[in-house]
């Protein structure tokens, strides 16, 4: 059974914006300082929660944008496309 879900593809191409590549190095920095620790209190929550929220806020701006199919569209185009440029994706939180 073949199941496509478009909001995974517009997340991983937020994913891959400055912003949220830099968010998702500070979460992995983290993750692997804690994992080698053999005994510590140190979570990485709030770096998990930077990155999610600024993911779930690139996506939000694209799907509310007035060129949503345009957008859409160009994210199922090959990754070295113009698509960014013309529809920018800067996971910015502000």
């Amino acid at each position: 059974n073949w199941s496509y879900d478009p909001l995974e593809t517009i997340r991983a191409k937020c994913e891959e914006t400055e912003h949220c590549v830099h968010l998702k190095e500070r979460l992995e920095l983290c993750e692997t300082r804690v994992n080698s620790k053999s005994n510590t209190t140190e979570e990485c929550t709030e770096e998990l929660f930077d990155f999610l929220h600024a993911r779930d806020h690139c996506v939000r701006v694209q799907r509310t944008s007035r060129e949503d199919t345009g957008f859409f569209l160009c994210l199922l185009m090959s990754p070295h496309s113009p698509c960014l440029h013309r529809y920018p994706t800067n996971c910015s939180t502000t």
